[in-house]
């Protein structure tokens, strides 16, 4: 979408379906049976809201519009309007609107058509929005007082905006915002042509084709063929892949599905080897993209035989049982406690099942990891390649068997599984992983991770329920298909409801990779050099988190963590908090600053040259007129979830730069939205 449509005057109004009961009387003034006093209006409609548009039959027919016409932008009303001594007004609103229709609350001092001042708004269920500063709106029941310290409106009117165009861009950048890493303005118009028919778009995007590392890594020049030599350091060589793949790749929602999975299944340079080998790690990587809208059953058996996964949780070369000699239990324990079925037995929801104590149950114990050690031993690395970067070990293609390694004994697993004495290594290791895919646990528990890094910390159980048993079965049979869970959590009501804008237990604090990666999307960061790469340092240290570089199997936070204080106090959860301090605050908004003031310079690259920036020139011609720029701002980056506080601190901050100072006025709106609240948190 041209970016220079993101002004905050284009709304296309299309329908007037609601009216209001104005009075300039208090409450006790007004008639308190409501269907008594509606029934006596002559032909008043008797049923509430037969066209379910949120407003009721008695609100469209006091405006002079039939229920049924009321979907018809042609066949609507006028609003009624008040005039009062006081300049105050009682607005009776007594349903809690709908969740694609604007409602706006206004008032002019004369008779002139053209005279309407917006007062206050809301977006279907959420709050009221007090535009005026001399103004308040309470809320008193039903009714809505309005009162302004001047006194000087006169005449009053409720206006309904529905399926207006600033509305539907609102809600194609908050869906773009969970399923990708970040909304481009082009996926912006993609979403509009297609009437905001998201499950359409997952649909498209489900059948793109693979976007891998290892192809992405091929078109970057330095990068194709071995030995490499990259300006950061070959360490850094994958880094420059993913940040490639993760900006510019069309297909978003795997790659954003992908980054989820390994933030569930987790592999980091600490406790690997050949950090500085890029092939070995992308083809890694790329298990995670094959399998993102695939079968989670099927990323299971090629991380298990990835020699990647075999060294980084040591049961490469894990041999039976000699002497004193005993299977390694790393991965054994992690494939349960991490991978799959957790520490506690769940319901579907995710509630804890307790025994007739009133105790968790645990879903294994050490005799379990005993057993299930026994089953990964035998795996020794695949014969050596000379194609492969690493000419001495094959340390890409899956793992091979050395039988004489495997314990080929009987082995008994949770819930009973048994594994029969005689087996090769690949039949015991399918064996357990589908013991442990079909567990009840297996389903919730990765439902729940993979709906804290898309959409919400704090899903109700309802939402949990719902999404797990698209896991158990999506529909025709299939048990793990992860596509169909991806569109189960983007297209829930939890997540596309208006109504859990407001609610204070949703929403989740977004990754500090993920608000980098927005702005950097949504405004076209393109590198300068000739080669067009992206050379991006280990910002680690800065954010909290950089691909590659988790500190530990647990993630780089823990989908447990609780804040001490409010949240931790209502048991509630926010996973990223757990990066989140003092350091990594100032430290992340220095990154953020730097890229929006100077581009992709320190600390992105040593020195203080720039090879890349962020492309401002539409947001440049907006300057003059700071609301305009900080509305446009608003809409693109945070789909108009600033508060009125944040918009009016940004635009004041802007304001006191002189209008000729186009530049410098884009990049103060735009580093202050950064850390605005409403931004950092996706709702």
């Amino acid at each position: 979408m041209p970016r220079k449509l993101f002004s905050a005057g284009v709304l296309l109004l299309l329908a007037a379906r609601a009216a209001a009961s104005l009075h300039a009387a208090q409450p006790d003034g007004l008639p308190l049976n409501h269907p008594d006093w509606k029934s006596q209006i002559p032909g008043a409609p008797a049923i509430d809201d037969p066209d379910g548009d949120g407003a009721t039959s008695f609100y469209e027919y006091a405006l002079g519009a039939a229920p049924a016409d009321a979907v018809d932008p042609h066949k609507s009303g006028n609003s009624p309007y008040l005039s009062t001594q006081t300049g105050d007004a009682l607005l009776h609103f007594d349903f809690v609107g709908r969740q694609d229709v604007v409602y706006l609350f206004e008032s002019r001092t004369d008779l002139s058509p053209d005279a309407w001042t917006t007062l206050a708004w809301k977006l279907g269920p959420t709050p009221w929005q007090v535009v005026d500063p001399q103004a308040s709106l309470t809320q008193d029941g039903d009714f809505l007082r309005f009162q302004q310290s001047s006194g000087r409106a006169k005449l009053f009117r409720l206006r309904v905006e529905t399926q207006p165009t600033l509305l539907n861009e609102a809600q194609a950048v908050r869906f773009l915002r969970q399923a990708t890493f970040g909304p481009a303005p082009a996926e912006i118009d993609e979403l509009l042509n297609l009437k905001l028919d998201f499950e359409n778009w997952i649909d498209a995007q489900i059948a793109l084709p693979v976007t891998t590392l290892t192809d992405t890594a091929a078109d970057i020049p330095g990068l194709a063929g071995f030995p490499r030599s990259f300006p950061l350091g070959n360490r850094h060589a994958k880094g420059a892949a993913w940040f490639e793949a993760a900006l510019n790749a069309p297909d978003q929602l795997r790659q954003r599905m992908a980054w989820a999975l390994a933030q569930i299944i987790v592999l980091g340079e600490i406790g690997s080897a050949n950090n500085g080998n890029l092939d070995e790690w992308l083809h890694y990587y790329d298990l995670y993209l094959h399998n993102a809208l695939g079968n989670y059953r099927d990323l299971l058996q090629d991380v298990t035989r990835s020699p990647k996964m075999g060294r980084y949780l040591t049961y490469l070369n894990n041999q039976k049982e000699r002497g004193t000699r005993k299977p390694d239990e790393n991965y054994a324990r992690e494939v349960m406690q991490l991978f799959t079925i957790g520490l506690w037995e769940l319901n579907r929801d995710g509630s804890l099942k307790l025994d007739d104590d009133g105790e968790p149950i645990p879903t294994y114990d050490n005799e379990d990891i005993t057993e299930m050690a026994r089953v990964f031993t035998g795996f020794v690395l695949a014969p050596d390649d000379p194609n492969y970067e690493d000419t001495d070990q094959n340390w890409i293609d899956p793992m091979r068997a050395n039988e004489n390694r495997h314990d080929r004994g009987e082995k008994v697993l949770l819930e009973g599984t048994v594994l029969p004495a005689g087996q090769d290594t690949l039949t015991d290791v399918t064996q357990a992983l589908d013991a442990l895919f079909q567990h009840p646990n297996t389903a919730p528990f990765v439902s729940l991770r993979l709906i804290q890094r898309l959409t919400c910390s704090n899903p109700s159980p309802q939402y949990l329920d719902r999404v797990a048993a698209v896991f158990e079965d999506d529909g025709s049979g299939a048990r793990g298909n992860l596509a169909a869970v991806a569109k189960a959590i983007l297209l829930d009501p939890e997540a596309r409801s208006g109504a859990f804008l407001v609610d204070p237990t949703r929403g989740k604090l977004r990754e500090p990779l993920n608000r980098f990666l927005q702005v950097s999307r949504a405004l076209g960061l393109e590198s300068s050099r000739a080669d067009k790469v992206l050379y991006l340092a280990d910002l680690q240290n800065q954010l909290g988190q950089y691909p590659f570089r988790s500190p530990t199997v647990f993630n780089f936070y823990e989908p447990d963590f609780a804040p001490a204080g409010e949240l931790r106090d209502q048991d509630l959860t926010a996973p990223e908090f757990q990066i989140l301090d003092d350091s990594t605050g100032i430290l992340s908004f220095g990154v953020m600053q730097r890229l929006v003031t100077k581009g992709l310079a320190q600390p992105f690259l040593s020195g203080n040259a720039s090879h890349g920036r962020l492309d401002l020139s539409y947001e440049q011609s907006l300057a003059s007129d700071a609301a305009a720029l900080v509305d446009h701002l608003n809409l693109l980056l945070a789909n108009n979830a600033l508060t009125e506080t944040e918009k009016t601190a940004i635009v004041t901050a802007v304001e006191g730069l002189d209008p000729s100072q186009a530049q410098q006025r884009v990049e103060r709106a735009l580093v202050l939205l950064c850390i605005a609240p409403s931004f950092n948190v996706l709702q």
